[in-house]
């Protein structure tokens, strides 16, 4: 499975026009019951779970919960018009 693509290129699945966020960016994949989003960019992924709390990966893995937002390549404070909610059930 080649999972849901987001980034700033036109082939993505999710289209995110930022200059924060690389062509490629990220993809979400599903694995064992679990979506898992996957940082592929020179800048990093911010996620932002329930708790309040903020991770950054970059060029990591994580397995997203709950709900929770998305910001490519800055953090969530500093990106309000680019911002990803989701929500895993």
């Amino acid at each position: 499975m080649s999972g849901f693509s987001l980034g700033r290129g036109m082939t993505n699945d999710l289209l995110i026009n930022s200059s924060f966020a690389s062509r490629a960016h990220a993809v979400i994949e599903y694995h064992r019951g679990k979506f898992v989003l996957k940082d592929q960019s020179t800048n990093g992924t911010y996620i932002g779970d329930e708790s309040g709390r903020e991770i950054y990966l970059r060029r990591e893995e994580l397995p997203l919960t709950g709900r929770g937002i998305i910001s490519l390549g800055t953090s969530i404070a500093s990106n309000p018009d680019h911002l990803i909610e989701y929500e895993c059930l």
